[in-house]
């Protein structure tokens, strides 16, 4: 386990809760905890994200209390929670207040660019994600099968998450046990 200090895991998780937004918040993460504090490495990140889709749960809490967890155990993933979600309570608290008056809405119905602008930029985030996470991680040309199938399964079969991901998991562990050695 890293030694970090308690503070440096609630103040880099009051960051990454205030400056993430919703899909960003995975490469709000990366870029904090592994790019620029060095606290954990990329395959850490990426273990924490397959337990993270895997757990019942918001995705990102799930997240945020593994690596919590990995930098400082039981109190670091309290701290690295509490630190991860008081900025939406507070940023929730206040934006309650203004949509108490109608005229956020009317702005946003009679300005619907300003909906795809930000609609876009989250795309161009998560595609950024996506490519942090993928690069150097898949080795073989069986894992790249393995990605365009489940690829496949969202887009064109429109499966629920879980069977994509189960079904991703076990065909990388057919493919491990029986085939590594036979399609390498």
């Amino acid at each position: 386990m890293p030694d970090v200090k308690l503070s440096q895991i609630s103040f880099t998780f009051l960051k990454v809760g205030l400056l993430s937004f919703g899909a960003a918040t995975t490469e709000v993460i990366i870029e904090n905890i592994v790019e620029r504090k060095k606290h954990l490495d990329i395959d850490a990140v990426r273990e924490g994200i397959a337990i993270a889709g895997l757990s019942p749960g918001p995705f990102h809490i799930n997240l945020v209390l593994n690596l919590g967890y990995r930098l400082g155990g039981f109190k670091g993933m309290v701290i690295a929670l509490l630190g991860f979600i008081f900025p939406s309570l507070v940023i929730g608290i206040i934006i309650s207040l203004f949509f108490l008056n109608q005229t956020i809405f009317d702005f946003l119905n009679k300005n619907p660019g300003i909906v795809r602008g930000v609609i876009a930029t989250v795309a161009g985030i998560l595609a950024n994600a996506i490519i942090k996470l993928s690069v150097g991680q898949l080795k073989y040309w069986a894992e790249n099968i393995i990605v365009l199938v489940c690829l496949v399964a969202i887009v064109v079969l429109n499966l629920p998450f879980i069977i994509i991901i189960m079904s991703g998991a076990i065909m990388y562990l057919v493919y491990r046990t029986k085939l590594k050695g036979v399609l390498k």
